[in-house]
């Protein structure tokens, strides 16, 4: 009788075992398919909003606008020139004055301006967290030394970049009126003087989380310049793939 419950429940376990593989195995084949549509299935171009006014311009339109994709092993973000024909950050926000071009990113306020990082605070940033803001470094003429390990550049249109602009203003929290015009800064960045930290608009930029990452707010800022992007650009490598075969 011991013994025929002894094999008996090996009988049982070895079933239930199996029949566990085969389940994680179907789960694991379905995770990889939805990942493969989310990183291979591109998103058509969002409608152009409208665009920003040209009244703070230095200089007439250019034929073309070069935009650079930056990539930083798990983050993306966008280097844009401070002056062109269709606007001039260097009214707006505080810390590009003296530079060429500008890098902007958005990320959770607690892990972006942070000094440290540890896994704590990623999990956090990932999934709860508080607030987020935009980051803003002013850079010279190529090669930056941000030292991007990865970086695409697009050509872009006029009413191309005036589109990717007038989002990234949205993105923006403006200081009300009566004041000087200019972003709401937080506090200084980690390159000096030419980087800061500034309050992000959550009507635009929503809530960072792992679905809503710096990954996905570069791509749907480039959506705006009518580029194709993943169906979630969760990670950096996926969206410069798109950028590169998309240009």
């Amino acid at each position: 009788m011991q013994y025929f419950i002894k094999h008996s429940f090996r009988n049982i376990l070895q079933i239930f075992l199996r029949r566990t593989l085969i389940i994680c195995a179907l789960v694991l084949v379905v995770l990889c398919g939805i990942l493969a549509i989310c990183f291979l299935v591109p998103v058509p171009p969002k409608a152009s909003i409208d665009p920003v006014s040209t009244a703070n311009s230095t200089t007439m339109p250019a034929d073309t606008v070069y935009v650079y994709v930056a990539e930083y092993l798990y983050h993306t973000g966008l280097i844009l020139p401070v002056r062109s024909g269709v606007h001039d950050w260097s009214k707006e926000i505080d810390c590009l004055e003296t530079s060429e071009y500008a890098e902007f990113g958005w990320g959770d306020s607690t892990y972006f301006m942070a000094g440290t990082v540890n896994i704590r605070m990623a999990l956090s940033a990932l999934f709860a967290s508080r607030a987020s803001v935009m980051g803003v470094v002013g850079l010279d003429a190529p090669p930056f030394y941000t030292q991007p390990t990865q970086m695409q550049r697009l050509s872009l249109k006029p009413s191309e970049y005036a589109a990717c602009v007038a989002y990234l203003r949205s993105c923006f929290v403006w200081k009300p009126n009566g004041e000087n015009k200019g972003a709401e800064r937080i506090q200084q960045g980690f390159w000096g003087n030419r980087s800061a930290f500034y309050q992000a608009n959550p009507a635009s930029v929503g809530r960072y989380s792992f679905v809503n990452n710096c990954n996905v707010w570069s791509a749907r800022c480039l959506r705006h310049t009518g580029r194709t992007t993943p169906l979630w650009a969760g990670i950096p490598q996926v969206l410069q793939w798109h950028v590169q075969t998309k240009k």
